[in-house]
């Protein structure tokens, strides 16, 4: 497979992006490396979700270089961890139980991902045939065989962790070509080191950190301060997110948390956001679905001073909490899929919200069990 070399033009850029497909048998084009990695510019070496499919990644370097990579085998990319992770684990969008559609598995020509009683399994076409990312079955192909050579499979060469962090650092070879990504588990997996593959865990830590920053300072501005969890990936299922020891020296309706940016094609609508209006003395978080559905609760602001604001789902309802009191809730919010951006979830920054002056002792977020 080979490489192509193109140049492109965004609005308010010029830059030429180098587009690399061979690590993967699922590529981009350059208008897809353009909507994956424009948004991610101002963060060098950053990897981010394939935009079609679950058993790829896409390394961005800014607007240099789109690297498409496939996942290791047993494995599909979760954009919330920012790792490959076991395949009952992932929360990918396009997982073949979720759309009820057989998948590439993005590094042979033969290989493929379905369901089976609601579990991601990994499977082959018959030798002779290759699977059609088009018809999303096997097809009739002479050049494509399954017999397991060192050519298609995936070789281990080590797994190794990564000191003081949850990932590893899988080199292998795969399709002939030596390769080295780093690999991590999910809440609910550990990591088998002998195949560099997730297990489950018997004794899942809980709940799931989706990030968790401390120590914050805002002077206004683009911030520094950000999560990956709403980065091309839908948010599911209960989650918790807590701001804690806010102090606002801004006025006006200040953006505390949003995946909105002014300075990304693709993320110019929140779809999770939370704002301290200081003139209405509101907090009010607005979240919006797949649907799309737009959901709000709020609560009152008692000063520019907040011991902690919590913005939670349980069980289909959103709820707001400020200093531990109550605001409105929402239960039409469900079970549905919180909609997802090409940016990631920034701290005192907002497309359309006065930026954050002031301090955070801490900012988390949560995926319940």
């Amino acid at each position: 497979m080979k490489c192509l070399l193109l140049v492109l033009s965004l609005t308010g850029l010029s830059s030429a992006i180098f587009v690399n497909n061979a690590a993967s048998r699922c590529p981009i084009s350059v208008t897809q490396a353009e909507d994956v990695c424009g948004a991610l510019r101002k963060r060098s070496n950053h990897f981010t979700a394939h935009p079609t499919e679950c058993a790829a990644f896409v390394q961005c370097d800014g607007l240099a270089q789109a690297t498409v990579t496939a996942v290791p085998e047993g494995t599909m990319w979760d954009n919330a961890m920012g790792a490959a992770v076991h395949l009952q684990s992932s929360s990918c969008p396009q997982s073949p139980c979720t759309t009820r559609r057989d998948i590439s598995d993005c590094r042979t020509c033969f290989g493929y991902l379905t369901c089976q009683n609601n579990q991601v399994v990994s499977a082959r076409c018959p030798d002779g045939q290759s699977f059609s990312r088009t018809f999303s079955q096997c097809v009739t192909d002479s050049t494509c065989h399954s017999v397991s050579t060192p050519f298609f499979d995936d070789v281990l060469v080590s797994c190794v962790p990564i000191p003081n962090s949850r990932f590893y650092r899988k080199t292998g070879l795969q399709r002939g070509v030596q390769y080295s990504v780093e690999v991590s588990c999910s809440a609910s997996t550990v990591m088998n080191t002998t195949s560099c593959i997730c297990v489950m865990d018997p004794n899942p830590p809980c709940p799931f950190i989706l990030g968790d920053i401390q120590s914050l300072e805002f002077r206004g501005g683009l911030t520094p301060y950000s999560f990956q969890s709403l980065d091309t990936n839908e948010l599911t299922g209960d989650f918790t997110f807590t701001i804690s020891s806010l102090t606002i020296n801004a006025q006006g309706a200040v953006a505390l948390a949003s995946n909105s940016r002014a300075d990304a094609p693709g993320c110019e609508r929140a779809t999770f956001e939370v704002v301290a209006d200081t003139f209405q003395r509101v907090v009010t978080a607005t979240i919006v679905t797949l649907e799309p559905r737009t959901i709000s609760v709020s609560a009152p602001l008692p000063s520019n001073f907040v011991n902690e604001i919590r913005v939670e789902r349980r069980r289909g309802t959103l709820t707001i909490y400020v200093n531990n009191l109550r605001g409105t809730e929402n239960n039409s919010l469900g079970n549905f899929r919180v909609d997802k951006t090409l940016c990631s979830l920034d701290i005192g920054n907002s497309l359309n919200r006065a930026s954050l002056q002031g301090t955070i002792s801490r900012v988390r977020f949560l995926r319940e069990c």
